[in-house]
């Protein structure tokens, strides 16, 4: 059974789903990073601005797709997400001082 068919069979058939969940958490990552910043006052290092910059776009981009129920909108989120994502392992490694990242400048 593929994700289509059960979809199919809950009666909704709705194609924003996935892109609805991703908005959701899009949003909040936004917002997490923002109290943080703005309002506890912690200051962002060089690599959480580059996580940022990935993040921040993707909850209009996912909303937008969400909303009009279109996956080609969302296709501009894969690039974002991806380069996001590495960032996220770069500073997970650097942070938790990994061997293999260490080897990197930061």
């Amino acid at each position: 059974m593929t994700i289509a068919d059960s979809s199919s069979r809950t009666g909704d058939g709705s194609k924003a789903t996935p892109f609805l969940f991703a908005w959701v958490v899009s949003v909040i990552a936004t917002c997490g990073s923002l109290f943080f910043s703005e309002i506890m006052h912690f200051e962002p290092c060089k690599l959480c601005w580059l996580q940022r910059i990935c993040m921040y776009p993707l909850t209009v981009i996912l909303g937008y797709a969400a909303f009009k129920e279109d996956r080609k909108y969302a296709q501009t989120a894969y690039p974002l997400s991806i380069v996001g994502f590495g960032v996220v392992l770069y500073h997970y490694g650097r942070w938790h001082k990994s061997a293999v990242f260490l080897s990197f400048p930061s």
